[in-house]
């Protein structure tokens, strides 16, 4: 049971059984329990995911002296209460024989971070893209889900650069 130091009135209490299951008998008003014991509650170790799910198809052409170091995901963030801004840089597998790049991976984030911009490039295909979305500052919490999705054609009337809005981040 916590007592509330100012009144003396219960701020919580919760009863046990065997092997440590808790039953709350009264729900506090606050992280009571956090702020009494310090760790109980706290939100250490407490992360957020980001999923990729990127596949750009239908390439002219691919050499094969293209590698995963030509295709790359940057993720530019700014982080909570930070000044510089941060960068995830991330290689997108290359399938020269179905003339595809894609990136499908779970990025773990340890604080609170805002997407400012989102920069793809693949270089030494036909054709190159270099495509650039202004995420307008898509927040991610501790705890929070999110995925960003881009499945688009290199080339055709849907074709990256020329669509626009195509990645879609959403919180899930």
């Amino acid at each position: 049971m916590v007592i509330n130091g100012n009144t003396f009135e219960k701020d919580d209490a919760i009863a046990y059984k065997a092997y440590g299951k808790q039953i709350p008998l009264m729900e506090p008003s606050e992280k009571t329990r956090e702020r009494f014991t310090g760790k109980e509650l706290d939100e250490d170790g407490k992360t957020a995911l980001i999923t990729l799910d990127i596949e750009i198809s239908d390439f002219t052409d691919i050499p094969v002296t293209v590698t995963r170091d030509d295709a790359q995901l940057t993720i530019i963030y700014q982080a909570d209460g930070g000044v510089e801004p941060e960068t995830d840089i991330l290689n997108l597998e290359i399938v020269h024989l179905s003339n595809q790049v894609w990136l499908k991976e779970d990025i773990p984030v340890s604080e609170y971070k805002t997407i400012d911009k989102i920069f793809l490039t693949v270089n030494g295909t036909a054709p190159e893209i270099s495509y650039l979305v202004d995420t307008e500052d898509k927040n991610i919490e501790l705890g929070d889900s999110m995925a960003i999705v881009l499945h688009q054609p290199a080339t055709g009337d849907n074709a990256l650069p020329y669509s626009t809005s195509v990645i879609t981040i959403d919180n899930m």
